[in-house]
């Protein structure tokens, strides 16, 4: 096993087990009182050395994302013949570091993560969403709603002097929202104000609460949002479509265990009837093949992005 997945590789706090000894419970309760005292609560656990992880970008709540991916996580593990433990973190903030730490053997991670830290840490693209009725394939596509019916002549300047919640500002449609708002000659903070959340689900809340006027997500979680709350959401603008969240892999997990785990979440739809579910559930057609030229469209938004203020 590389050194990478050795024990004493970190571990975030919301890994989420369903095994665990209750022997590791049982510690030094003086000792570790007093690292409580002096450091506060840990905040990261130890994996198995046999033990993949894979982690998830927050862009639901943890208990949200353990449901849409606990059965994912399950056909992988048997694919593979080894254990998986699914892990995210509290914000993208953190999510990212974890990243850049290398500390995921497995993750599934949005296209800016794709393209400015996973790319460059070792991690190599195993397969991207395909959404339903989304073209070009593969693609995803940041979409502004509202509560209310848009003057459809003024497009996105029907947010002048309105406030737009977002998911966390490095998520990739708030940071396409923003690109979309600076083409249009809207200054965040001048003539229209961004309101930032902790996912794409509190920014839809925040909308549906009226805090916000409008907000920006994907398609999947607008329609699944508009069937729980029996509501009607109306499109202000959108923009071009990017290649969607995907799949990697790192390189240190050997190059049949990669391939494995590939042609597993390229079948989902087909293979397995609790992932094509889940699929369903969350409106995911399949999984396409990605490569890393596929991002490089996502590569030429960032460097525009760069400079916008």
């Amino acid at each position: 096993m590389p050194d990478l997945l050795k024990p004493m590789t970190p571990r975030p706090p919301q890994a989420f087990h369903h095994h665990q000894s209750p022997g590791r419970l049982i510690c030094w309760r003086g000792l570790f009182g007093a690292c409580l005292l002096l450091f506060g609560l840990p905040s990261l656990t130890w994996a198995e050395p046999d033990t993949y992880q894979l982690g998830v970008f927050p862009f639901f709540p943890a208990s949200d994302i353990e449901k849409i991916f606990s059965p994912a996580v399950k056909y992988l593990s048997q694919a593979v013949q080894q254990p998986i433990r699914l892990s995210t973190r509290r914000t993208t903030h953190l999510f990212a570091q974890e990243l850049a730490k290398e500390t995921y053997d497995i993750a599934f991670v949005q296209p800016f993560d794709y393209i400015n830290i996973a790319s460059k840490h070792g991690y190599l693209p195993l397969a991207r969403v395909q959404q339903k009725m989304t073209r070009p394939e593969g693609t995803t596509t940041a979409i502004i709603v509202s509560l209310r019916q848009p003057d459809n002549d003024q497009g996105i300047q029907n947010l002048r002097n309105k406030i737009l919640a977002t998911p966390p500002e490095d998520a990739a449609v708030s940071l396409l929202a923003k690109l979309m708002l600076h083409h249009a000659a809207l200054t965040p903070g001048k003539n229209v104000t961004l309101l930032p959340t902790r996912n794409h689900k509190s920014c839809l809340q925040q909308l549906y609460l009226q805090k916000a006027d409008a907000c920006v997500t994907v398609k999947p979680i607008i329609q699944n949002f508009k069937n729980i709350r029996n509501i009607d959401l109306y499109i202000v603008a959108q923009s071009s479509p990017i290649p969607s969240s995907l799949y990697v892999v790192h390189q240190r997990i050997p190059a049949e265990v990669r391939e494995k785990l590939q042609n597993t979440i390229l079948r989902w739809h087909i293979d397995n009837p609790e992932t094509s579910h889940i699929l369903k559930t969350i409106r995911v057609q399949r999984f396409m093949r990605a490569t890393d030229a596929d991002y490089d469209s996502v590569r030429n938004i960032w460097q525009q992005l760069k400079h916008v203020h």
